[in-house]
């Protein structure tokens, strides 16, 4: 049946919506067409990491066609292209895999062990962005265009520097393909450039939810124009760190294995008080304890604990009251004991000592009840918990500086070395002997200065180094030797300012002998050998290092290194990935604001 035409009325009632229409704009029109178009990509590269992930797993190698290869002092570290018709094909992906746009293919990055992946769509809407749950203020190349990534942390895309990523396949006539060799052989520089026999190439953010439970790797803190912040000054290396800080974004370096200063990626969180103590659990997040109130603005008070990324974890909330946290440890089945000078937890009383559950949550089982401060607690081989302070009770029994708890949190009542000042810190060896440092003159029964070595059942052995001053930090090396850190100048009745070194019988390495201009109160091994040294120093043998300083197996300064902090070092610790973790009272680490909490790598 054939339609009748339009009456006057309907017509009336088009010119009217057409008008409405118009009154809206076009824009709005267009904007609503690219939010549907990010949809499309934000559900197709989805679909396609799952379908990758799932034949990776299974053992399939899924180059990226087109593929260029990036090296890094001639290591193979990643393939970079795009994920073209016939990787759709193997992964038997149902849709077309390309961008509703421009029709051009995602741009592919797989590791050279064909292990680690990341697919890259570019978005254009930011609100398209916020829609998945990613942080709320983005990053954006120099045509406008957010990238939306998803994939390993282990790997990213590299772009090059007309901010186009490397090998980008785009159908004719946009033509933006942009590979200029076959290899790019990388070097980072601390600048996030990228220098390279191809070009000068940047890495892009890698802000990735996939295996991850869903959780923002949350690295992306503001926008960028990448083409007004990078092009133009590619060589002044601190530009970026300067004018970044603590809103740096997350870069494909952070995860990748390459030499790269990863601080520049880790969020630099702010807190109002000193920290005392930074412990690194086996999932990567971080504790910290100390006397602050808040942490990243948000109150917590004397600990907390942060993601690998350096945001505060919001599900931990212990709220130890009224005083310090000096010490923290964690325990083999994941709860973490805590001490300092407190008196509640979470609302209930626990002095000088505490048990929490992992979740930040008190161990209501656990209260041992002592008197003063708790400086140092260590964890023996079976489960007993050596601590030492300026205590004189534990559980309303005598113990003078000195106890050992039974897993429980009860007395060991067989354990009474009764130091008669106080110990700062505990150190135990392989063997179960217990070394400890301190103010004391003596202790297991025997005279020895600031320094001694406990058996097992409390008694002091042979080991009696003599230090003339207070000792803060003891640290075990796996030859037996034992370098310990302090205000003393003398060991052995022989001069050494703040650092010396004993062998095993307690005598002293007369081959180990650098001078410290003032006190050391944390000590750190490397796992090559070399020493990491903190405290309110400003000269290491003759050369300005202020508060932290590296020193070579010999103990010589090792020139190549210095994060250079403005303020006391209390604390330093190593991750899993080889990041050195400071806490102290300082408020920047190598020019960088880090306010008493930061993350160094080289």
């Amino acid at each position: 049946m054939i339609k009748k035409a339009f009456t006057l009325v309907e017509l009336i009632v088009v010119i009217a919506v057409i008008a409405i229409v118009s009154s809206v704009g076009i824009f709005t029109f267009s904007e609503y067409m690219s939010e549907v178009r990010d949809a499309n990509r934000i559900t197709q590269i989805n679909n396609l990491r799952d379908g990758i992930a799932l034949k990776i797993n299974s053992g399939l190698l899924l180059k990226p066609e087109g593929a260029i290869e990036v090296q890094s002092n001639g290591d193979k570290k990643l393939f970079q292209g795009y994920f073209g018709p016939s990787l759709i094909k193997k992964v038997e992906y149902s849709m077309d895999g390309i961008d509703p746009k421009d029709k051009s293919y995602f741009t592919y990055s797989l590791s050279a062990n064909g292990k680690y992946f990341q697919l890259m769509a570019f978005l254009e809407e930011e609100e398209s962005y916020l829609g998945v749950g990613y942080e709320n203020i983005l990053i954006k190349d120099n045509r406008g265009r957010i990238p939306y990534i998803v994939g390993s942390k282990e790997i990213g895309i590299f772009f090059n520097d007309n901010v186009v990523p490397i090998h980008e396949y785009a159908s004719s006539p946009l033509n933006i393909t942009s590979i200029t060799a076959d290899v790019y052989n990388v070097v980072l520089r601390n600048d996030r450039i990228v220098t390279s026999t191809g070009g000068t190439l940047f890495a892009q953010m890698n802000n990735v939810v996939a295996n991850y439970g869903n959780n923002v790797y949350g690295c992306a803190k503001q926008i960028y124009n990448y083409a007004n912040y990078y092009i133009g000054n590619p060589t002044i290396s601190n530009t970026p760190r300067q004018n970044v800080n603590s809103s740096a974004p997350c870069y494909f370096s952070c995860k990748s294995g390459f030499t790269w200063n990863t601080d520049l990626c880790f969020n630099n969180i702010s807190i109002n008080g000193q920290v005392r103590d930074v412990k690194v659990q086996s999932d990567g997040k971080v504790l910290i304890g100390g006397n602050f109130t808040t942490v990243g603005g948000v109150s917590r008070n004397r600990i907390a604990r942060l993601n690998s990324d350096g945001t505060l974890d919001t599900s931990f909330n212990a709220n130890v009251g009224n005083n310090s946290v000096l010490d923290i440890e964690i325990q083999s089945d994941g709860k973490i004991l805590i001490g300092g000078n407190f008196t509640t937890v979470g609302g209930t009383t626990r002095n000088r000592i505490a048990r929490l559950n992992s979740d930040g949550t008190l161990d209501t089982s656990f209260n041992p009840n002592v008197n003063n401060i708790v400086y140092d607690i260590e964890i023996q081989s079976e489960g007993e918990i050596v601590i030492g302070g300026t205590f004189t009770t534990v559980g309303g029994k005598t113990r003078n500086r000195i106890a050992r708890l039974n897993e429980n949190g009860s007395l060991d009542t067989g354990f009474n070395p009764n130091s008669n000042s106080n110990i700062y810190v505990i150190e135990i060896q392989n063997d179960g002997k217990i070394l400890v440092g301190g103010t004391f003159g003596s202790i297991g029964g025997q005279t020895r200065n600031r320094i001694a070595r406990l058996n097992t059942n409390g008694t002091a052995d042979s080991f009696n180094p003599n230090s003339n001053g207070s000792i803060w930090a003891v640290l075990l090396q796996s030859d037996g030797k034992v370098i310990l850190g302090g205000t003393f100048t003398s060991m052995g009745g022989q001069t050494r300012t703040r650092l010396a070194r004993v062998n095993n019988d307690g005598t002293l390495d007369t081959s180990f002998n650098i001078n410290i201009n003032s006190s050391i109160y944390t000590l750190k091994l490397q796992s090559d050998g070399k020493i990491i040294i903190g405290g309110n120093f400003t000269i290491v043998g003759g050369s300005t290092r202020n508060s932290i300083a590296r020193l070579n197996t010999n103990g010589t300064l090792d020139t190549s290194y210095n994060p250079n902090a403005n303020s006391t070092v209390y604390r330093i610790n190593i991750d899993s990935l080889g990041n050195h973790l400071f806490g102290g009272t300082f408020t920047s680490i190598d020019g960088i604001s880090k306010e008493r909490f930061g993350l160094y790598s080289e």
